[in-house]
């Protein structure tokens, strides 16, 4: 079995535009052999498994699918013969009529995959009969068949009343239509009152004519001619919507184009409405069937060998709307022969049968594609940044219902409140989802991306989003963030050394130094310093997002890496003061706000950098205390116990101005 994919060609349609060529369709090569002609007829049985009739060069065949997806089949000999039609009865069982030795033949099977016994019945006519058969099955399984009589040149019909082989009982109908040479390109469906409704070509006057019999036997009928302008109804399909309203696909030589009409009720006689689709040469085949909607969905193929799909996105076929796209075949060496019936399952699922061939190596064969016309739809558009957003710009995550293609900024809009110069930036993904980088501009306020457009986005299959706009996505509240820097009060900061080794008290202070010190002395007693910044400046309301402060080496004593070999630094942050304004010595052990670390960050510059976000409620943003936020630095060991002194300075706020610690706050104001 194998597994077909095309590349899509490059083809101008009247009124409407082919799709790219797609990569959704499931196309399998089921027969590789003995398939000259192409002739084919699908249908699916009530598990929806398709069930397809073909010609070979020996005769007529049935190809029963055992699953949804034909990835099994029973593929059987009927009976010599061409032109073969099919239906089902209620239990599955076939029953298929086909042209041999001049005569219409009729051939039905006990089993559904006609594994069994296969029963077979020339219908005797003095004239030569059936060249093309149109069959439907009434209720009880009885044939209904409408057929050309080559002799005559004319459309006929019977029904087989009681028997479903047509060997035996009363067998109605006759002439339909005697004009000369009708009958050709015949197409039947059954009404909800089970009366045949049949399309056919009058090859005299180059027409397309429809009728509608209002009994069983069709002795009573409406005979229209629906179309008459060119050389046109050839190559006719029939189908009916759910009000028996039919809908016809038929040949326009004249205007190289396959045709569609669409009736404005049971008998065509008004509010018919035509559509015209472009046909390089005219159609070789042309098949029509409807969604569970009553929208149509037609195959063609045009007079090289290019099958196409139309799908239609309403009842009437809107020009504006609808999808033509190429399913197989292409210009140099591979064409789609024969008919080209198509079947829609529950799921409005297209199932096509058709012939092959390839020149090179030659190949012939018959294929099945079950075509994807499922359009796809925005599912959702959500944030994938922090909420509420301080950056400069955020992500949002769209998603589709498929894998699209052809996803650009001209499809999207941002609707923004308080913000100014939000623009999108770029757009990455693929498949089924894309994330949208957006910049959010200056300014507080809120921001939500849309698709305002969806023109141009199409799943691999060539469907269009059927949603002209999505904006019900989720919306970023943005902030605008600010910076302020605090520098340590000189007067309020400075080293403190402990009493003695262990005591945890603090017995030696000097707030006068330029530099702080951290460590231990040749004693074992540990060193701390108390930064002090006046915070008071920040908006009362400031919402702070990230505290950092920084400190500046001013040397090492003792040799090695004090921060690597004390464990790195800890940070105790104070709302207010340790004990007071001024440097005490009860801030070496008084109680903290809370406390960061440890923390070994590197040297850039000679500056360290430690992140105390973590802290930022003891932020003072008030002038209550003081207005004061004090940090205490000291090591996480208190001493590393070698009788030596091991202590890392770092400027203080004696220091000049642009070495002294400074601790930065980033805030928004809501």
């Amino acid at each position: 079995m194998k597994k077909w994919t095309f590349a899509a060609l490059a083809f101008l349609l009247l009124i409407v535009t082919v799709s790219p060529a797609i990569a959704a369709d499931n196309t399998q090569s089921l027969v590789n052999s003995n398939f000259p002609n192409g002739e084919a007829f699908i249908k699916l049985d009530s598990g929806g498994n398709p069930v397809i009739a073909f010609g070979d060069t020996v005769g007529v065949r049935l190809l029963t699918c055992l699953d949804a997806q034909c990835n099994n089949f029973n593929n059987r000999a009927i009976a010599l013969g061409h032109y073969p039609s099919l239906d089902l009865n209620s239990s599955n069982l076939p029953t298929i009529t086909y042209y041999s030795s001049s005569h219409i033949n009729i051939a039905t099977c006990d089993t559904p995959d006609c594994t069994g016994t296969i029963t077979t019945h020339q219908i005797s006519s003095p004239r030569d009969d059936g060249k093309y058969t149109a069959l439907a099955l009434d209720s009880n399984g009885n044939p209904m068949i409408a057929y050309y009589s080559v002799t005559d040149s004319s459309l006929r019909y019977l029904y087989c009343v009681s028997s479903v082989t047509c060997s035996s009982g009363l067998q109605l109908g006759g002439e339909l239509d005697n004009s000369a040479a009708v009958g050709e390109y015949v197409s039947m469906k059954l009404n909800s009152s089970g009366f045949p409704v049949i399309s056919y070509f009058d090859a005299s006057a180059n027409d397309l004519k429809l009728i509608v019999c209002t009994d069983v036997q069709c002795n009573t009928k409406v005979v229209v001619t629906l179309d008459s302008a060119g050389n046109v109804g050839s190559f006719t399909s029939l189908a009916l919507d759910s009000n028996d309203h039919p809908v016809i696909s038929y040949n326009d030589i004249s205007n190289e184009a396959m045709k569609v009409v669409i009736c404005g009720d049971a008998v065509c006689s008004s509010g018919n409405t035509s559509r015209s689709f472009y046909a390089l040469g005219g159609i070789t085949a042309s098949s029509v069937s409807l969604t569970n909607q009553d929208f149509p969905v037609a195959s063609f193929v045009d007079s090289i060998g290019r099958m196409y799909l139309l799908t239609c996105v309403d009842i009437l076929c809107d020009p504006n709307a609808l999808i033509v796209r190429p399913v197989f075949g292409n210009v140099t060496d591979t064409t789609a022969i024969g008919n080209a019936p198509v079947a829609i399952n529950a799921n409005n699922v297209p199932y096509l049968a058709y012939g092959y061939t390839i020149a090179d190596p030659f190949e012939q064969g018959l294929n099945l594609t079950i075509a994807d016309i499922i359009p796809p739809t925005v599912i959702s558009i959500t944030r994938k940044s922090p909420n509420p957003s301080l950056g400069s710009s955020v992500d949002f995550l769209v998603k589709f219902s498929e894998p699209v293609s052809s996803v650009s900024s001209v499809n999207f809009s941002l609707t923004a409140t308080g913000l100014t110069g939000t623009s999108i930036g770029s757009i990455s993904g693929s498949g089924s989802t894309r994330t949208v980088t957006v910049n959010t501009g200056s300014g507080n306020g809120t921001l939500r991306l849309d698709i305002s457009s969806t023109s141009g986005i199409d799943d691999y299959a060539g469907n269009p989003i059927p949603q002209a706009s999505f904006t019900s996505g989720q919306t970023y509240t943005v902030y605008e963030t600010k910076s302020t820097t605090f520098k340590s009060i000189g007067a309020q900061d400075g080293w403190i050394l402990e009493s003695t080794e262990n005591s945890g008290n603090g017995g030696t202070m000097n707030t006068t130094d330029t530099v702080l010190l951290l460590g231990d002395n040749a004693q074992k007693k540990q060193y701390r310093s108390i930064l002090s910044f006046n915070t008071s400046a920040l908006p009362d309301n400031a919402v702070i997002v990230k505290v950092t402060l920084q400190v500046k080496s001013a040397g090492v004593v003792g040799g090695g890496d004090p921060i690597s070999m004390f464990g790195g630094f800890r940070a105790d942050v104070k709302k207010g003061t340790f004990d007071a304004a001024a440097l005490q010595l009860t801030d070496f052990n008084a109680a903290p706000g809370l406390t960061v670390g440890p923390i070994s960050p590197m040297a850039v510059g000679a500056w360290y950098e430690l992140l105390l976000t973590t802290a930022k409620a003891q932020i003072n943003k008030l002038a209550t205390l003081s207005g004061l936020t004090q940090i205490r630095l000291r090591f996480n060991l208190d001493d590393n116990n070698n009788v030596v002194a091991n202590y890392l300075k770092l400027s203080s706020g004696n220091a000049g101005a642009a070495s002294r610690p400074k601790l930065i706050v980033e805030y928004y104001v809501p």
